[in-house]
């Protein structure tokens, strides 16, 4: 649909939806950094201290932000869904400067079938795998019993 057949209202509401969906990126794009620089740095330090609670700690929050990346991924598609669903329409449907998506979430992956999807599996495994490598290494497998 060209941009002239939408009225101006209509385009600011797209956006302020993009706007949206530009965040919930780059909030996944940061938790990816702080994935890395976190297990790096807890790592570093039981290396240093040689106490086991640094690479527990390191996993789980792992986990944690593996977690938090999977659910901005998931609001980012949803709003995806929605944007090009506020494009599209062409009555008055959706309310404008709407951002209730709850129409759109069912269209969705849940968060953990993001978790393990390729390209979040692959980032956030990796990590996670080597953290407990790593851990394994410094501890042992006892370490595990």
């Amino acid at each position: 649909m060209a941009t002239k057949y939408l009225s101006a209202a209509r385009i600011k509401h797209l956006e302020l939806i993009q706007t949206v969906i530009s965040r919930m990126a780059h909030n996944s794009f940061l938790i990816k950094g702080w994935s890395i620089s976190i297990a790096t740095a807890l790592f570093a330090l039981a290396a240093k201290d040689g106490s086991a609670r640094f690479p527990l700690i390191a996993v789980i929050t792992i986990i944690a932000l593996w977690y938090l990346d999977a659910f901005y991924l998931r609001q980012e598609k949803i709003f995806r869904n929605f944007y090009n669903k506020v494009l599209s329409s062409k009555d008055n449907s959706i309310e404008l400067f709407s951002l209730d998506v709850r129409d759109f979430t069912a269209d969705v992956k849940s968060v953990l079938k993001i978790m393990v999807a390729e390209c979040n599996l692959v980032f956030h495994g990796v990590i996670f795998i080597l953290s407990l490598i790593i851990f394994i290494f410094l501890y042992g497998p006892s370490c595990f019993l």
